[in-house]
């Protein structure tokens, strides 16, 4: 079965390129996926710590609200607690966002004076501590310091920064309903801490921003405490009652359950587990807010974040498709455009139209291959069309051997013919002219007679002149053909000879495109097929060439021998033509003798005697010409038969040049 060479490569590449395609595909989707998903980890994670940011500066922002009371507090010397509340009031008038302002002293501390303000309704049992808020909506004073219920042995506020002697953030805590913390520090007269100043900051803004926040689609952002307190949540019920750990107990989550001792590791970092909210595989970031150690947290369903890469990747997948049917198709076009060429050469060889040329100008391989192609076929076509001329000549020639070997021929058995007419009647002659003798002294009537034979045999000779000078034409025009014959011979033997070297210089061609072929490997195999089709058929039109040079060998010798007889021949007639001469002209005198019979009686008997003996002479010389002349029409035929035979070897010639379309043109 004929399978191309296009559809070979195409078979062999294809199978290679979706393999490496595939391979490609692999790496290229496990690098993606993981530099995507890097790269999402790392957005996500910075997304959550500019978020974290942007709050740790708005508390700080507070923080500096709170330093700014206890600064004020430790350079204050007046003493004075109308002026110290007038402060308290303007600096949560000018802070906005702050919920209250206070501060808080040690008994007696501030003034020495608290005995005087026992029934003052801003303090407690006169001790100072005022607390100017806006719970309630407007702001109002009330005493810091309120009784302690049964489950409280001290007020955490006031105890822990001065045990902690700096700024401290509290725990959220939830006080008329509100979500707040604060930013207390010690207030110092000298270097002892008489109390604390700070200030109140309010969650539900903060609380808001991390609702109204949207990680993606569905993703949702809360805010820990320090202890995992829930400041912000999706499910409002946890925020500031229960813990992370609570919610993770809850919901069988061991990865929240443990989550603080996670944070307390490392304060910034990522897990995925599956959100009882959500219900969906999520990646959890978290990180630190620097200046208080809450820790923000963001939930992000992973399908979401990986969406991107998704996509990308599945545009990746397609372009990749893509290139490889573009890929392909260039290849499908390429091998077409490559193998184009070779198509229209196994065609060019399947009609053996030697007329069309490729007529290509690629400056490639192909392009020469092209090229010497033509260059080839120009040569063949050149020396067949030559072949073809050469062959036609020697058709022509052949033809007119035959011709006139047949014209010859039969001239050659009149000749016969008429010399055997001769003979006999230069016998018949010979009796006459012994019988005139004998009977020389007979009558009158008898000489009479003997004249008139006499005149007979001069026509009869006459004729046989004539007869001869014909022969002796014919045999000029023989040996003239003849000689034709032989420069023709000559000239075949030359051909002969060119056909020879243009089958060794084909067998040479052949030879190396084969060679080529065999280079060329699986590509070249039919061009190598049709290499050895051409040593074929040059190897026989090489034997065909050796048999006509053998053939025309022996004609020219037989050519030879032919000259050699005909110019014998030549000779013979004309020592015939000088024999027959004297003949007539002895009869003439025999003639002439007879007139004077009576007169020269002896003499005619004598002139008969010597015309005997030339009429002898005469029939042997005309045998001979008769001999001769069949001889010649023997080797006549003989070259009738060889101009046959080489008429038949062109007309196979003709037919094996048929084969090929040439164009004379």
């Amino acid at each position: 079965m004929f399978i191309s060479i296009r559809t070979k490569l195409l078979l062999y590449i294809i199978p290679v390129i979706l393999i490496i395609a595939m391979i490609l595909a692999a790496v290229v989707f496990v690098i993606t996926m993981n530099t995507m998903q890097t790269e999402a980890c790392k957005l996500s994670q910075e997304i959550l710590r500019k978020q974290a940011n942007k709050f740790d500066a708005e508390l700080k922002s507070y923080r500096a609200v709170a330093q700014t009371i206890v600064d004020f507090m430790d350079a204050y010397k007046g003493k004075d607690r109308k002026e110290v509340s007038s402060f308290l009031y303007n600096t949560l008038i000018s802070n906005p966002g702050a919920l209250g302002t206070y501060v808080a002293f040690e008994p007696n501390a501030f003034d020495g004076k608290d005995k005087l303000f026992l029934k003052d309704s801003v303090s407690y049992f006169g001790r100072f501590g005022l607390y100017w808020n806006r719970i309630k909506g407007e702001p109002s004073v009330m005493a810091a310091f309120t009784p302690l219920s049964a489950e409280q042995n001290n007020w955490e506020w006031y105890d822990i920064p001065r045990a902690n002697n700096a700024m401290t953030i509290m725990e959220p805590y939830l006080d008329e309903g509100v979500l707040m913390t604060s930013w207390i520090a010690p207030i110092h007269y000298g270097k002892t801490s008489v109390g604390v100043g700070g200030v109140d900051i309010s969650l539900k803004k903060i609380d808001e921003e991390i609702g109204a926040f949207k990680a993606y689609d569905n993703g949702y952002m809360f805010l820990l405490s320090q202890s995992g307190v829930f400041m912000s949540f999706k499910d409002k019920e946890y925020i500031g009652t229960k813990t992370v750990t609570d919610f993770g107990k809850a919901n069988k989550n061991k990865l929240y359950e443990t989550f603080m001792d996670t944070i307390r590791k490392n304060t910034e970092g990522m897990f995925e587990t599956t959100d009882p909210l959500l219900g969906k595989n999520t990646t959890v970031f978290y990180t630190s807010i620097p200046s208080t150690r809450w820790t923000l947290v963001m939930v992000v369903p992973t399908g979401e974040m990986y969406s991107t890469a998704y996509t990308l990747l599945l545009i990746f997948s397609l372009a990749g498709f893509i290139s490889i049917i573009l890929i392909i198709g260039s290849i499908w076009v390429f091998s077409s455009r490559l193998f184009k060429p070779i198509q229209e050469v196994a065609t060019m060889m399947d009609q053996a139209d030697l007329n069309i040329t490729m007529a290509m100008h690629r400056e490639d391989e192909i392009g020469r291959l092209t090229q010497s192609f033509d260059k080839f076929i120009g040569s063949v076509r050149n020396v067949l069309l030559e072949l073809m001329e050469v062959m036609n000549t020697l058709m022509t020639s052949a033809k007119e051997i035959s011709a006139s070997t047949e014209s010859i021929s039969n001239e050659a058995n009149n000749q016969t013919a008429q010399t055997s007419g001769a003979a006999s009647a230069i016998e018949e002659m010979t009796r006459t002219i012994q019988q005139t003798a004998e009977n020389a002294g007979n009558t009158k009537e008898t000489t009479i007679q003997a004249q008139q034979t006499a005149q007979e045999a001069i026509h009869v000779i006459d004729s046989a002149v004539t007869g001869m000078n014909r022969i002796a034409e014919s045999i000029k025009k023989s040996s003239d053909v003849i000689q034709v014959l032989s420069t023709s011979s000559l000239q075949i033997g030359k051909i002969t000879e060119i056909i020879t070297e243009f089958t060794k210089q084909t067998n040479l061609i052949a030879l190396n495109a084969s060679v080529e072929a065999v280079r060329a490997g699986d590509k070249g195999k039919g061009f190598a097929i049709v290499a050895n089709e051409i040593q074929k058929l040059s190897e026989r039109i090489g034997r065909s060439a050796l048999e006509i040079s053998e053939l025309i060998s022996k004609m020219q010798k037989n050519v030879m021998e032919v000259v050699s007889f005909m110019e014998d021949s030549r000779n013979d007639v004309d020592t015939g033509l000088s024999s027959v001469d004297r003949a007539r002209n002895a009869l003439q005198q025999i003639v002439d003798a007879l007139q004077n019979l009576n007169k020269m009686i002896s003499e005619i008997a004598i002139a008969s005697n010597e015309q005997s003996s030339a009429s002898e002479q005469v029939s042997e010389n005309v045998k001979s010409v008769n001999a001769a002349t069949q001889q010649i029409a023997g080797s006549i035929r003989q070259i009738a038969q060889a101009a046959d035979y080489l008429n038949n070897l062109t007309d196979r010639l003709q037919t094996l040049t048929g084969y090929f379309k040439l164009d004379r043109k």
